[in-house]
């Protein structure tokens, strides 16, 4: 038989739109578990999904909700998934509490370094 037919083409850029529905079905969410993670109302994750609505200032909650990287739903940068380590599962099952020293902990040590 003959060479099978092969197509070449370049796929365009997702649209925030896009991502924000890809972000959600990769987190297997519906649009209400989604705008109750996020205290969105399902209106308006059903207009940025749609491309109503063209930006939002809620798209870090959209990303934590998702567990996608915020510059992947942001602007199409980097890997859509970062690869979560056993700090960071560890961290998440630590209480708020400890969550919030453990940060202010970090942020001393950072501070220090730059002196």
């Amino acid at each position: 038989m003959g060479r099978e037919n092969r197509v070449s083409y370049r796929l365009r850029p997702m649209t925030l739109a896009e991502r924000i529905k890809t972000a959600r079905l990769y987190a297997e969410l519906s649009q209400e578990d989604l705008a109750e993670l996020t205290g969105l109302k399902q209106p308006t994750i059903s207009g940025l999904e749609s491309g109503r609505y063209l930006g939002s200032r809620f798209l870090y909650k959209i990303a934590v909700a998702c567990k996608v990287s915020i510059g992947w739903l942001d602007s199409e940068s980097g890997p859509m998934v970062i690869p979560e380590t056993e700090e960071a599962r560890e961290f998440q099952e630590l209480p708020q509490d400890d969550q919030r020293d453990a940060l202010a902990v970090a942020r001393l040590l950072r501070e220090r370094e730059r002196r």
